[in-house]
């Protein structure tokens, strides 16, 4: 390599009672915070960042890597099996992220979501105090989004 190799100054912040389990794997270069707690199940793989692929005469490997921003994962939330979460992603708190979804863009709060990508189908009311499924234009369009 002739270039100087890149340097991050990443930040995680695990607050109380996470419980991240077996085989997970977090990859941070700018800053991750898992609020209070969180569940995350096995074979999770959680990132703020990717190798870049722009330059097609270089491996994707050898590419620099390149920052999305913050993830940040809501007090109370469940991460499922397998999941994958990348970017510049915000987790709601008290979510459930079903097994097996990519979470590529935010979460609302009192939301469950799954797939790939992650959509939210189920969503908490609190004029009803019912978990209701998620019709309409959030559901086709991957789940809402938060500013």
């Amino acid at each position: 390599w002739s270039d100087p190799p890149q340097q991050f100054q990443p930040r995680l912040e695990i607050g109380n009672d996470v419980f991240i389990n077996a085989f997970t794997e977090i990859s941070v270069a700018h800053r991750m915070v898992i609020e209070d707690g969180v569940m995350i199940a096995p074979r999770c793989f959680i990132t703020d960042n990717a190798h870049g692929y722009r330059d097609v005469t270089s491996s994707i490997r050898e590419q620099p890597v390149e920052v999305a921003g913050e993830v940040r994962i809501g007090a109370g939330s469940q991460i499922g099996c397998g999941c994958f979460i990348q970017g510049n992603v915000r987790i709601g708190k008290h979510c459930l992220v079903g097994a097996n979804s990519v979470v590529v863009s935010d979460l609302p709060d009192y939301c469950v979501a799954a797939g790939a990508p992650a959509r939210v189908v189920r969503r908490y009311d609190p004029e009803t105090g019912q978990w209701e499924r998620e019709t309409g234009r959030e559901a086709r369009d991957g789940g809402a989004h938060v500013g």
